[in-house]
């Protein structure tokens, strides 16, 4: 099955936030990784939001630290 990717609109949307607070969470760490696509258009894998969401919000340090600990403990 292919990971979906959401746009910065998509996951405002998702997120019920604004765009420019997406690109801030972004800007400052807040928020999951995001991929880049192309040279411009940045995307989410719709299954990192939604881990990211399970985690509790929390930043992009701390979801990165334990998403690396779920993998070793599989």
């Amino acid at each position: 099955m292919e990971e979906k990717l959401l746009s910065a609109t998509q996951v405002a949307a998702m997120l019920g936030l604004s765009l420019r607070s997406v690109y801030r969470m972004k800007a400052v760490g807040l928020i999951c990784p995001c991929l880049r696509v192309g040279q411009k258009a940045i995307r989410w894998r719709q299954s990192s939001i939604e881990a990211w969401l399970s985690m509790g919000c929390c930043n992009q340090k701390e979801f990165l630290k334990r998403k690396e600990g779920a993998k070793c403990h599989h």
